[in-house]
């Protein structure tokens, strides 16, 4: 239950192959030795992305609805696949969220990586254009009922976070951690998620569980 991948991999209307510019790697985090009860700092510094080129048309692998708002939202599209939103949102939670890496997802990392992931489409493009992405991204790639209402509720969350940060990437970043470490757990088997109120997080799976 990611955020959806965007990359350069179909040819343009005159037939000639476009520049593939990969999704910068993201190496597995050590954590051997890691204390679970340690936080990391967040960073104030803007983390950077990899410069990406865009054209219209060669963002892919994506869903039928993802590739629909792109298409009527091409300029938008192509702002926040040059600003690395995804790889951002992916990178930076993995970074403050290590061992929920090898959980079975739908955990404080996952919070964390719908958050900054839907902060950072609102900041480089539009929180309309976002909310888009995000409900096609459910709507292609649905991963069940429970982890469906907690990603729609945390990217309600990221996407208020990032009007409330226009401008200030690291600040979008830093507020979704905070929140993502203050998540609220949520048992789908004792009752409704709580309704979303763009000021905090849920997640419904513990590390390693």
């Amino acid at each position: 239950m990611t955020a959806p991948t965007i990359s350069a991999t179909s040819t343009t209307e005159n037939g000639v192959q476009p520049t593939v510019h990969a999704p910068t790697d993201i190496p597995s985090p050590t954590v051997k030795n890691v204390d679970p009860f340690k936080t990391t700092p967040v960073d104030t510094t803007v983390p950077t992305a990899e410069p990406r080129d865009y054209e219209p048309g060669t963002v892919g692998p994506l869903g039928k609805n993802e590739l629909s708002a792109c298409k009527w939202n091409p300029y938008d599209c192509k702002r926040s696949f040059s600003a690395g939103d995804k790889e951002m949102a992916e990178s930076e939670s993995i970074k403050y969220f290590p061992l929920d890496r090898y959980s079975s997802g739908d955990s404080q990392q996952d919070a964390a990586r719908h958050c900054i992931w839907q902060g950072l489409m609102t900041e480089s493009s539009n929180a309309d254009f976002a909310e888009k992405m995000a409900n096609a991204h459910e709507i292609d790639k649905p991963s069940g009922e429970a982890a469906g209402t907690m990603d729609m509720y945390n990217n309600v969350t990221g996407r208020a976070i990032g009007l409330r940060n226009e401008g200030n990437r690291a600040a979008i970043i830093s507020q979704c951690v905070d929140a993502a470490r203050k998540a609220q757990f949520w048992d789908p088997k004792k009752g409704p998620a709580p309704a979303p109120n763009g000021e905090g997080l849920i997640y419904i799976r513990r590390p390693n569980s």
